[in-house]
């Protein structure tokens, strides 16, 4: 009869305390990161109303009418989505500050009207 030794001489390279990560490859990370960069500009660029325009301009109606059906293509550089972004952003706060101002305007409009004619 042989005698097993109770303890090898070569060291296992995993002990079994930690299992090896198997980790994506680092193109297929890239690829998922440009993938969702590449769809938040495109819902950038399709929240801004003047981008939609000049789309439809450029022949893809299509994705003026239903967006779920086609994804449309990423136009112009990403400078060009983040200017109009900033352009568009700087409209609506002006639009929001008059939209206040008339709002305040016309709520003393109504408590004039409210002193002039009394509620029972």
């Amino acid at each position: 009869m042989a005698i097993k030794p109770e303890c090898s001489t070569v060291p296992a390279c995993n002990s079994g305390r930690h299992k090896p990560s198997e980790a994506p490859p680092r193109r297929t990370i890239e690829k998922r990161h440009d993938t969702q960069f590449n769809d938040t500009f495109t819902e950038l660029r399709d929240s801004i109303s003047s981008m939609r325009v000049v789309m439809a301009k450029e022949g893809e109606e299509s994705a003026m009418k239903d967006p779920q059906e086609v994804t449309p293509k990423l136009i112009g550089d990403e400078e060009a989505i983040i200017c109009m972004a900033r352009e568009y952003i700087a409209l609506l706060e002006e639009r929001n500050r008059s939209l206040v101002e008339e709002h305040t305007v016309l709520q003393s409009t109504i408590a004039a009207f409210e002193m002039l004619f009394p509620r029972y």
